[in-house]
């Protein structure tokens, strides 16, 4: 998925209609759409990342939405890309 968005500058949806033409379903069983095919290619576990504290709230309030200084990541997995890989910096 990567090489074809990088190499061959295929745009999401492409790659999610080649993935499909190639009957190769999701994790859960589904058919890729372009939405999940971005998912994947701007994932931070690809490259060994972990991020925590997204979004907070307390008990009673409303969940707040943190901004990504606040994010923390932790490279918590093996990475399946190259972290300085041009698909990182979707």
């Amino acid at each position: 998925m990567y090489g074809w968005f990088i190499n061959e500058g295929l745009v999401e949806s492409e790659i999610a209609a080649r993935l499909n033409g190639m009957e190769v379903t999701t994790e859960l069983g589904r058919q890729w759409t372009r939405a999940t095919v971005h998912e994947v290619l701007t994932n931070e576990k690809y490259i060994g990342n972990n991020v925590y504290n997204r979004s907070s709230f307390k008990l009673k309030k409303l969940r707040v939405v943190n901004t990504p200084d606040m994010w923390i990541k932790k490279g918590n997995y093996s990475p399946r890309i190259d972290p300085s890989s041009p698909a990182r910096a979707i």
